[in-house]
């Protein structure tokens, strides 16, 4: 059976980002896409899927960067802290 194609559309909606954004990736080579004519683009499931993986992939090895090191301040993946780390109380100790 052959692989379904997807829309721009509906490509946005499974990665919950704007179809003008799958348009930029697919345009910079980020995602595969099959064009059509010079309008329609379709797009492999499977292969957009397994395109943002090895980005990902490629994002994570990235060696951690000095920035600001008077400040203390290290950038790399994951510098965010995670969601248990906020609070809205205030320490009034």
């Amino acid at each position: 059976m052959p692989e379904l194609l997807l829309r721009t559309r509906e490509v946005a909606e499974r990665l919950r980002v704007r179809p003008s954004t799958i348009r930029g990736w697919a345009r910079e080579g980020v995602i595969p896409e099959v064009r059509i004519n010079h309008k329609v683009r379709r797009f492999s499931w499977p292969a957009v899927l397994a395109a943002i993986e090895r980005r990902t992939a490629r994002i994570e090895r990235r060696p951690t960067v000095e920035c600001g090191a008077a400040n203390g301040i290290r950038l790399g993946p994951g510098f965010l802290p995670s969601a248990g780390q906020f609070t809205n109380e205030v320490d009034r100790g």
